[in-house]
């Protein structure tokens, strides 16, 4: 009697031992089945100035190939604000990726040769330029018509007090279709 209770003991704790692991497997398998796969976001713009984050609605970026540099001109607008900001690249070459910077190297090499910022914050508008030597537009990925980036540096307020004041922009990123002219 005393072997028969412990063989059904043992059958026992078998069944609880396979039923904790088919639950556990069940468990795994639900859990892997409704995680959603990573995505890549596209097309956006945003960035962050001194703190207050902007995300642009309406982009565009067109290059121009007719003469012997090429150079490729940015929009970006926020129609909720009425900001937007606007700037172009050139470089000798076709191939965009790369580093930026402004005022850049002389021709042909990279540089950002125009940038400027407008935004409205709580109806107060806000002009910004470049400072020089201080901002940076880094390009990492130009394919099938789509074209990624970041940019960062420092940039002058006009119409900040004190006027002049040096703003950081921070957190700049981009990705978007691009287009020829």
């Amino acid at each position: 009697m005393f072997i028969h209770f412990l063989s059904f003991r043992c059958h026992l704790q078998a069944q609880i031992c396979m039923r904790c692991f088919t639950s556990l497997l069940l468990l795994i398998t639900i859990i892997s089945g409704c995680s959603k796969p990573k995505t890549e976001k596209t097309n956006f713009a945003e960035i962050t100035v001194d703190g207050k984050k902007f995300v642009f609605n309406k982009l565009e970026a067109i290059f121009d190939t007719s003469s012997q540099y090429i150079a490729c001109n940015f929009q970006f607008d926020d129609t909720a604000s009425n900001s937007n900001m606007i700037w172009e690249i050139l470089t000798g070459t076709k191939r965009i990726i790369g580093t930026y910077i402004y005022p850049g190297e002389l021709f042909p090499g990279r540089s950002v040769v125009l940038l400027h910022l407008q935004t409205y914050i709580n109806r107060i508008p806000g002009t910004y330029s470049p400072k020089n030597n201080s901002f940076t537009v880094i390009i990492d990925r130009s394919e099938n018509g789509r074209i990624h980036g970041t940019l960062s540096g420092t940039m002058i307020c006009y119409t900040c007090i004190p006027y002049g004041a040096e703003v950081p922009i921070t957190n700049g990123e981009f990705e978007m279709p691009y287009g020829y002219r």
